[in-house]
């Protein structure tokens, strides 16, 4: 057996320093196998069950990518100057 196959030798000096799982973790037999937190009913996620902020439901809209609806600001026409003007106006 390698350094490199023998995950209990190799160090992750990186990996070792994050708060994520590591490999040691997984020798621990009375850490349970699974998610850490039942999975959350999709329906939860659903528009049709969520309401606005004025507590009406909320609708899903998609705008259309159409050239109507779609600009390319080529010569800059959408800078706006947040600056207040030299002349108080």
């Amino acid at each position: 057996m390698t350094l490199a196959s023998n995950p209990a030798i190799r160090r992750h000096e990186i990996w070792q320093a994050q708060p994520v799982g590591q490999f040691r973790d997984t020798a621990n037999p009375s850490l349970p196998d699974g998610a850490t937190e039942p999975p959350t009913p999709l329906s939860k996620f659903h528009a049709h069950n969520r309401l606005s902020s004025s507590g009406t439901p909320a609708t899903w809209m998609t705008t259309p990518s159409s050239p109507t609806n779609y600009v390319e600001d080529d010569e800059n026409m959408f800078r706006f100057n947040y600056l207040p003007s030299s002349t108080g106006q």
